[in-house]
């Protein structure tokens, strides 16, 4: 099939459909409504083909709330997880950095977690580029000099770095060739950049919630060997690994003039991605039959109103509760009062504060529907002493969890 998106590995701009998302969004709310799966027919790269482009994705990233949050995980925060994941990504280029006063980068940085502990460790030359403003206040407290820009114009940037760090950010870019432009010309020859990305060949062997990894910001899907292939234009693998705690994989590369192009094994990993596709459909067809089942007979809720959950709802996983539904709820104040259109159910679904469960009945329901904070959620139901059920739906098991 021709393609909206060319690959961003290789430029080809034909490829096989693997799987179609729809995704269920607000009236005005500025994200994709829908998207495709992908194969490359030249490299054979999976990716998100999408009628955005690079602007598009530069708009909403540089509008968007969600990574400015205190409590967001996964947003440079400086919680105990976090700051382990920062001391274990720190370990990994720390014998190649061995100057304090070598010039670092972070792109892509939220609110500058992996600097703050940088910084912690002794580093002093230190600097935090993102597209968010609001992100970029959290460095300002801290001594850390911050840019604005994202990365298609890092040319805004007039100076050169001994390290250049992209950490859980190329799944999220649209034009990968233009970033490797971008992030050549400000690091310094013979300077290292180290790159972390979600591994896709792992999707699978974690407990979240079907077509998890799918969701409408991660629009590559790497492995070590298509980091590695991106980037052997300019730079030379110094190391590349993975880690399944994280399901991440990683590599530190060095900048120069010479380089080898790395061997993809197309099959493996093809088969690890169509092996994910094919759990997640059978772990919704488990779901929609255990909803089916379900003796509900008062109000439901989601809590969760993230990619996830917009992308079930299309789904139609929902149906057969669908004259019981009464709202989804979210802590982000900025997303009360509005609702999100579901077109397979032709409904609107507003959104609440957490206090609305206050006046549930042992009738009601929450669905837990956000793979991130299902932990936090279950805790501060049984804080507010919810009398209803509480079903998780995260995960590749759906439960029914009791106070």
């Amino acid at each position: 099939m021709k393609l909206k998106r060319n690959c961003p590995i290789c430029g080809v701009n034909v490829g096989e459909l693997l799987h179609h998302i729809e995704f269920a969004k607000g009236k005005d709310e500025f994200v994709p409504s829908m998207y495709s799966i992908v194969s490359c027919y030249g490299c054979g790269f999976v990716f998100n083909d999408t009628s955005w482009n690079q602007l598009d994705y530069n708009k909403y990233y540089s509008a968007t709330s969600k990574y400015t949050g205190l409590d967001t995980i996964g947003a440079g925060g400086i919680s105990e997880s976090e700051i382990k994941r920062y001391n274990r990504q720190i370990d990994r280029f720390r014998e190649y950095i061995p100057s304090f006063d070598s010039s670092i980068v972070d792109i892509g940085c939220a609110k500058g977690g992996l600097l703050r502990t940088l910084q912690k460790e002794g580093y002093a030359n230190l600097y935090g580029v993102d597209a968010s403003e609001e992100c970029l206040s959290f460095l300002d407290a801290f001594g850390i000099k911050s840019i604005q820009a994202s990365l298609d114009n890092l040319d805004v940037i007039n100076m050169q770095f001994d390290l250049v760090i992209l950490s859980q950010v190329l799944e999220h870019v649209y034009d990968l060739q233009s970033m490797l432009e971008s992030v050549s010309g400000i690091l310094k020859n013979g300077g290292m950049l180290y790159v972390e990305v979600p591994n896709a060949k792992t999707y699978g062997e974690l407990l979240f919630g079907p077509f998890y990894y799918f969701d409408f910001e991660h629009i590559n899907h790497f492995s070590e060997e298509y980091l590695e292939l991106l980037f052997s234009k300019h730079f030379k693998c110094v190391f590349s690994s993975s880690s399944i705690e994280y399901n991440e994989c990683f590599c530190l590369l060095q900048k120069c003039s010479q380089h080898k192009a790395a061997t993809i094994i197309i099959n493996e990993y093809h088969n690890r991605i169509l092996s994910y596709i094919l759990n997640s459909l059978k772990t919704n067809r488990l779901i929609y039959q255990y909803v089916s089942c379900l003796n509900c007979s008062g109000y439901v809720f989601f809590w969760g109103t993230g990619a996830y959950l917009r992308a079930q709802i299309e789904k139609g996983i929902f149906i057969p509760i669908k004259k019981n539904i009464r709202g989804l709820i979210d802590k982000n104040k900025n997303l009360w009062g509005q609702s999100v259109h579901c077109g397979f159910m032709e409904m609107d679904i507003h959104i609440f504060s957490p206090d609305v469960l206050e006046n549930c009945s042992c009738e009601d329901a929450v669905f837990i529907t956000s793979v991130l904070y299902q932990a936090e959620i279950y805790n501060e139901l049984k804080t507010r002493a919810f009398k209803g059920k509480i079903y998780n739906l995260c995960g590749n098991e759906y439960i029914e969890m009791s106070i």
